[in-house]
């Protein structure tokens, strides 16, 4: 991966469709009802700042290293280093459990509803792992291929309902009925698990980037792109369905799309979300499932790609069936117990401590520019 160089707008484009996977077919911010829009404009501001500005200032400390990987090892010596590499290659693949359950679902409940979930799962994991042995620079390019059929399938959703005369944005009111309590308790949700989280897998990508102040900043520019439509959205389905039929419906996005009826000419577009959803799906699996196998491979020393993909698409595969056993207790594992226990460590205790290690490192270097630092044994 280390030869491999991206565009910003490769960049750019793979935030897009990271981040617009889930959150395309689901009401995210539910919990703060008809303050849902402020809490999309919280969350995404708090992804923006992790983003920019940890995450960000990270890799900028430390881009002289080659990869992600060597700068962990050198911060924390190999042992401790490969530790944490492998911790999180095991948080992005367990991250994909939640991914293809939800592909599994959707395309049970709208689309074969006669078939199996085992059967569209496999279909789904053939089709990950194919991706993983086209490799990075495929995936990223494809990415600037669908970038333009996603944007064009929202610009149009969001036009159709426009004219379909469905919109009352009386629902959005009365703003902070029950204050600021909701939308708190709902914001760290959003950039920590959907869908603004999850960020922390592009530090291993960051080296890859032609330019890397261009490719921050096209990341950046990506995440406020995904905060615009995830806040339209938010605000449509309020303004159609309500906060409260919203709330209690598993997908209420695709009863959205219902409500599109131009000149009793253009309705039924359910394939269309369902499209875009299972498009940005497919990609955050790919992005998560590629740099854990990289940090296998960086842990075991194995080079064989192909048994790397097979191992991590299996576990992918079964993982997605045992998180749990109905969609109330795998939402609750998801957005409760994982996001606050696990992701709130992953995603900003640990990059924080390393930010900080990077700046006492930076230092050493400064007070003492002959010495050649080695990566030092823990």
């Amino acid at each position: 991966m280390t030869k491999i160089k991206l565009s910003p707008f490769q960049m750019f484009a793979i935030t897009v469709l990271y981040c617009l996977g889930a959150s395309t077919i689901l009401f995210v911010a539910r919990d703060a009802k008809q303050d849902a829009w402020i809490a999309i404009l919280i969350g995404g501001m708090g992804a923006v700042f992790i983003f920019r500005f940890i995450y960000g200032t990270f890799f900028y400390l430390n881009q002289e290293d080659p990869t992600f990987y060597d700068t962990i090892e050198r911060l924390l010596g190999k042992k401790l280093g490969k530790a944490l590499i492998l911790i999180y290659a095991a948080y992005f693949i367990f991250i994909t459990f939640f991914i293809l359950r939800d592909i599994v679902e959707i395309t049970e409940l709208y689309i074969l509803n006669r078939t199996p979930r085992p059967a569209i799962a496999l279909v789904q994991i053939i089709v990950i792992l194919y991706g993983l042995q086209r490799g990075i620079e495929t995936i990223f390019r494809t990415a600037e291929l669908y970038l333009f059929v996603v944007t064009l399938c929202y610009v149009l959703m969001v036009v159709l309902l426009s004219f379909s005369g469905v919109l009352n944005f009386s629902y959005l009111q009365p703003v902070l009925e029950h204050g600021f309590g909701p939308i708190l308790k709902t914001a760290p949700v959003l950039f920590l698990f959907i869908p603004f989280g999850e960020l922390v897998v592009f530090l291993a990508l960051f080296p890859l980037l032609k330019d890397h102040k261009k490719g921050i900043r096209a990341g950046t520019i990506g995440l406020y792109t995904v905060i615009l439509i995830t806040l339209l959205i938010t605000i449509f389905l309020i303004a159609v369905l309500g906060p409260y039929l919203a709330r209690n419906i598993t997908f209420p996005v695709v009863v959205l799309i219902r409500f599109i009826n131009v000149g009793e000419f253009i309705q039924r577009l359910d394939a269309l979300l369902i499209l875009i959803f299972l498009t940005g799906s497919t990609f955050q699996i790919l992005v998560l499932s590629k740099v854990a196998v990289q940090h296998i491979k960086v842990v075991t020393n194995i080079d064989n790609q192909l048994l790397l993909s097979l191992l991590v698409v299996i576990a992918i595969y079964f993982g997605a069936f045992v998180i749990g056993n109905s969609r109330l207790e795998y939402l609750n594992l998801g957005t409760k117990i994982f996001t606050f226990y696990i992701s709130s460590i992953l995603e900003l205790g640990i990059p924080l401590i390393l930010l900080i290690l990077s700046y006492y490192h930076r230092r050493k270097r400064r007070k003492d520019p002959l010495k050649e630092e080695g990566t030092t044994d823990s």
